[in-house]
């Protein structure tokens, strides 16, 4: 996730304010994409223990 964090500085750092809109809209949805992984695997973790 941190190289998503460094394309959106270095697009902004450029001038490109529409690739970083794009960048960073990407690393939001990567980051609840993870968050909802690791809740998934809390609900699961008990179960596989089993």
């Amino acid at each position: 996730m941190l190289w998503q964090k460094l394309k959106v500085k270095k697009a902004i750092e450029k001038g490109n304010t529409d690739g970083a809109q794009i960048y960073s809209e990407n690393a939001i949805c990567k980051r609840t994409e993870h968050m909802n992984y690791l809740r998934l695997a809390s609900r699961i973790a008990p179960y596989a223990h089993e």
